[in-house]
């Protein structure tokens, strides 16, 4: 009898989020993990395997101020407190795709960009979540089943008219 090894697939991921000034000054940059949720884990599948009637792939971002630990589904699932106003489509070059190695472990990256220039979701509350969405040019909070991933935001953003903001979203599938 012969054995097989394990073998499995992975996704990680990392968001990173800048703020800029109105002299293209970095203001803020915070490195953190996301969670991609049970809907991303099955469009990733179902994308991959090419079976007819995958889910939508990811359109843009939505931004909010909530604090419900991520979750890969229910209530953590899906952004916590929409800002209205922060539905973002995918910068021009983007998603982009590229093989990276990093310590010692090589993957394929799937990186995701949006920006809110100034003027636009600006809030007096700060900002503490970011979403990944399937339906990002509807300016209204998603659902669990429209959200790919999401990520808490390490410190809380404050994001004034006059400041820009940039949101890269980095995802390394591999097998194992």
């Amino acid at each position: 009898m012969r054995r097989r090894s394990a073998s499995g697939l992975g996704i990680s991921g990392t968001v990173t989020v800048r703020k800029f000034g109105p002299n293209g000054e970095l203001l803020l940059c915070i490195v953190t993990h996301n969670l991609v949720t049970a809907v991303g884990d099955q469009m990733y599948a179902e994308r991959g395997a090419g079976i007819a009637g995958a889910l939508a792939v990811p359109t843009g971002m939505k931004l909010g101020t909530g604090s419900t630990t991520p979750g890969k589904a229910g209530a953590g699932s899906a952004l916590d407190t929409y800002v209205t106003g922060s539905d973002a489509g995918f910068d021009a070059t983007f998603p982009s795709s590229a093989q990276v190695t990093v310590a010692g472990v090589t993957s394929w990256s799937i990186t995701y960009q949006c920006t809110w220039l100034a003027g636009v979701a600006t809030t007096v509350v700060p900002l503490t979540e970011v979403v990944l969405v399937n339906d990002a040019l509807a300016d209204a909070t998603s659902t669990a089943g429209h959200t790919v991933a999401r990520a808490l935001i390490g410190s809380p953003i404050p994001k004034d008219a006059n400041q820009e903001l940039v949101v890269e979203w980095a995802h390394h599938l591999r097998g194992t």
